[in-house]
């Protein structure tokens, strides 16, 4: 907590570059500025929020390494955000999964799986939680039913259709107005 305040702890990755699918060069731009717009507006410190993949690149089970670590360092009081900006993909099953530099298609053990993300987020100790999906069919049906979160622990559901990919343009302050309410949402007593 900051001074008694929820602090937000976020993870966040843009993959810019791929081995065996189109480069996105963008993503690892729309990671670190969204980490300067959260800096800019809400609680959170430069050491509270972990850019992954730097330099545009990260093999899947780093990416989950982190996850991991991320997850099981996140406190009761904080806000647990996790941000990615690249491909996604749907396997044969329709489960969702987001590219790492190393996924190749059809290989179910080069890609993180949503179930993955979502399993981690739960086993954290943060009350709240956030997931920022910014890849193609994340506007899906979200993959099988063992996916979806229980409706009773979330505040909100809303998917954000954008007109353009990259979505930190100054013109879109409509993203940070929605982020704001979310959190607003998030630190509203809950009654206990």
């Amino acid at each position: 907590s900051y001074g008694g305040i929820k602090l937000i702890r976020g993870l966040f990755c843009g993959i810019s570059e791929y081995r065996a699918n189109q480069q996105l060069p963008y993503c690892i731009n729309d990671a670190k500025k969204m980490k300067e717009v959260f800096m800019e507006n809400l609680v959170c410190s430069d050491d509270s929020i972990v850019v992954l993949a730097k330099d545009g690149r990260i093999e899947n089970s780093e990416y989950i390494r982190e996850l991991v670590r991320f997850s099981e360092n996140c406190v009761e009081e904080d806000i647990a955000v996790v941000y990615y900006s690249g491909h996604g993909g749907i396997d044969e099953r329709g489960d969702n999964y987001l590219y790492a530099t190393n996924t190749f298609d059809g290989n179910d053990m080069t890609c993180v799986y949503f179930d993955v993300i979502i399993e981690h987020l739960k086993k954290s100790k943060a009350k709240s939680k956030l997931v920022i999906i910014d890849c193609c069919h994340a506007d899906s049906n979200y993959g099988s039913e063992k996916q979806k979160f229980d409706i009773e622990e979330n505040v909100m559901s809303e998917q954000i259709k954008m007109p353009v990919r990259h979505f930190l343009c100054r013109d879109y302050l409509h993203i940070l107005l929605y982020i704001k309410f979310l959190l607003f949402c998030f630190l509203a007593p809950n009654g206990n």
